[in-house]
């Protein structure tokens, strides 16, 4: 399958994309694909026919929880072996699923700055300064319980919009 190169000014992150861009394969148009962080984002402010798991959350947010659980097996060895390195780019992977959870859950794609989930509906406390320490910081242990903590939360935030949805 054909692959090119796109740049998203709302995906713009020194930490996933230190390069701008991000690789594109036509292949990503035809499901949904949670082992690539941002990557449903990246086609929507592309402009690209894509799965928008923001859309489709009860499926999109199950099928990430899955990957989530498998990712925070991977970490808990990592940091009882410290092998930093691994620990690291598995601690932003993890981090990349926290914020789709956050956004997604909220029914929107992620787009950075950080600053811009400050208007979301449903969110942890401080999730902005925690999170921002998570990535400044990840291979500390104690930023993994917190990314851990904060997706607990979010799974109950996700639950009070559900509630507060099927309300209305």
């Amino acid at each position: 399958m054909a692959s090119r190169r796109i740049t998203v000014l709302e995906l713009s992150s020194p930490i996933f994309f230190p390069e701008g861009d991000i690789e594109w394969k036509e292949e990503y148009s035809e499901g949904y694909y949670p082992s690539i962080p941002f990557i449903h984002e990246a086609a929507f402010f592309a402009n690209l026919i894509s799965f928008r798991p923001w859309e489709n959350r009860e499926e999109s947010l199950a099928l990430l929880l899955q990957e989530w659980k498998t990712l925070i097996k991977s970490l808990k060895l990592l940091f009882a072996e410290r092998r930093q390195k691994e620990t690291t780019k598995e601690m932003q992977k993890a981090a990349a699923f926290f914020l789709e959870y956050l956004y997604w859950s909220n029914g929107q794609p992620v787009e950075f700055p950080l600053e811009r989930m400050d208007r979301l509906e449903g969110k942890p406390v401080n999730v902005r300064e925690r999170i921002s320490f998570i990535l400044s910081r990840p291979a500390l242990y104690a930023s993994f319980v917190q990314l851990e903590e904060m997706m607990r939360e979010q799974e109950k935030q996700y639950a009070a919009i559900q509630l507060k949805n099927k309300q209305k």
